[in-house]
């Protein structure tokens, strides 16, 4: 992104979390718009409109569990949100399928 900002060339920022990773405060203020999730986030942006974030409909197309198969759990986390997700989560699963079997 510095490269095309030093070249003039538009630039537009992508950022689906609440804060911007160690790569984006350099190029937030310079780069020509950005796309954001949160409103609270348009702070770290020059031109940023609030878009969410895009969702394939495939995740709106799974099919409902039949009788008997396996439980299925969708988690979905940022790079910031990731690590604590991948440490806990294998053990808050294990629990939930104690206590909610099937």
């Amino acid at each position: 992104m510095m490269a095309a900002i030093l070249l003039r060339v538009p630039t537009l920022a992508y950022e689906p979390n609440a804060a911007p990773g160690a790569g984006e405060p350099a190029g937030g203020q310079t780069c020509w718009a950005a796309a954001v999730n949160f409103a609270e986030t348009a702070k770290y942006f020059r031109n940023a409109v609030v878009t969410g974030v895009p969702v394939r409909e495939e995740i709106f197309a799974v099919p409902d569990r039949t009788l008997g198969a396996e439980p299925r759990l969708l988690i979905t986390a940022g790079s910031n949100g990731a690590k604590i997700f991948n440490e806990t989560m294998p053990g808050i699963a294990e629990r939930l399928l104690e206590r909610v079997p099937g």
